[in-house]
């Protein structure tokens, strides 16, 4: 590897410090107290587990941004996985209902979860992966 790379050590530093404030920050408060974030943000009523591997997974990124601080080279790819994450948020989930384009031909995830609650109304009493996407009454044994 050359020895005349040009790294912004100012700028890798904040982001660092950003990723622990903000994402561990919101990490904090979706662990323990979501009830507070939920109402803070005008969220709709969460699923408890989703909910909380959304705040695990930002509490980590957070932990890991504070390592990043010693080392900022060795810990670029959790910057870079923030990046990633952002991007395929922005055109999978933000862009499609603002495109005029995408409202024309159906969602791909609209139709996994339509076939997966297909599955799950034709055979009501299966004890699959797919029963925890039933929106039904019924206890499970």
């Amino acid at each position: 590897m050359s020895k005349d790379i040009n790294v912004h050590w100012g700028w890798l530093k904040f982001m660092y410090i950003f990723t622990i404030v903000v994402a561990g920050g919101f990490g904090l408060g979706v662990i323990f107290m979501p009830n507070v974030i939920t109402s803070m943000y005008r969220m709709p009523k969460q699923d408890p587990i989703i909910f909380g591997i959304v705040g695990s997974v930002y509490l980590a990124f957070g932990i890991l941004s504070i390592l990043g601080l010693r080392s900022p080279l060795k810990f670029v790819p959790i910057l870079l996985l923030q990046l990633c994450y952002k991007v395929i948020w922005f055109v999978g989930v933000i862009l499609p209902p603002t495109s005029s384009f995408c409202r024309t031909i159906p969602n791909a995830w609209n139709i996994v979860y339509r076939h997966i609650r297909h599955l799950c109304y034709r055979r009501p009493n299966c004890n699959t992966f797919f029963l925890c996407f039933c929106k039904t009454s019924r206890s499970v044994n």
